[in-house]
């Protein structure tokens, strides 16, 4: 189990500045830049991309201990709140810009991050792990470095709730080989049950 296949996020706001809260077609809309870093894991290829924090900088003894304890929570069944997230996991370098609408009901958010600093790691053999524990084992190593562009699009509403990431760049292998990388992911959820998500993934050669 890979808790962070679909949404390893901290949405990190350390530093951030808003802009004057302002309407935007009869909404409530804000704009804050962050520094949010996030993983996504690559199931069809067995990686893990840390995204705008290195895996070494993201490491520390904290997050493992978080990460022990989140996949413990997880596996008891969720009972009572989940172990808080160190505050340095989501301070990345680059800024990701975040715009808020509230309209109607429905909160529109979007995250928008150009050119951020990746790392794609081969997750281990071992079973479970999250972020840094399923890249510490056998097998795990660093397989390529680079940039890539990442947005996400969202909507939620009290009965609903729709989002789009897309993570796309190209990174470089610890060979030398280019390699042109898309990891796109688009989840619905309805009534608070899943009700559909697609992961339309590309890892090929760069000429």
């Amino acid at each position: 189990m890979l808790a962070c296949v679909a949404l390893g996020v901290s949405a990190g706001t350390s530093g951030a500045q808003a802009s004057p809260a302002g309407a935007d077609r009869g909404g409530h809309r804000e704009v804050v830049v962050t520094h949010q870093t996030f993983r996504l894991g690559d199931g069809d290829n067995g990686l893990l991309v840390f995204a705008n924090k290195s895996r070494a900088d993201l490491c520390t003894p904290e997050r493992i201990v978080f990460e022990n304890a989140f996949e413990a929570w997880l596996d008891g069944g969720e009972v009572g709140e989940p172990p808080v997230e160190p505050a340095d996991s989501s301070v990345g370098s680059a800024n990701v810009v975040r715009t808020t609408i509230e309209r109607h009901q429905r909160t529109h958010t979007t995250f928008v991050g150009d050119d951020l600093p990746v790392e794609v790691w081969r997750l281990d053999e071992e079973e479970g792990g999250i972020d840094c524990t399923a890249t510490d084992g056998p097998g795990a190593e660093r397989f390529a470095t680079g940039r890539m562009d990442y947005s996400v699009k969202a909507v939620e509403s009290p009965s609903a709730f729709r989002s789009d990431i897309r993570l796309g760049g190209v990174v470089r292998d610890e060979q030398g080989g280019r390699w042109k990388y898309v990891i796109r992911y688009i989840t619905r959820v309805d009534d608070g049950e899943l009700t559909s998500f697609t992961s339309r993934i590309k890892l090929a050669p760069k000429h």
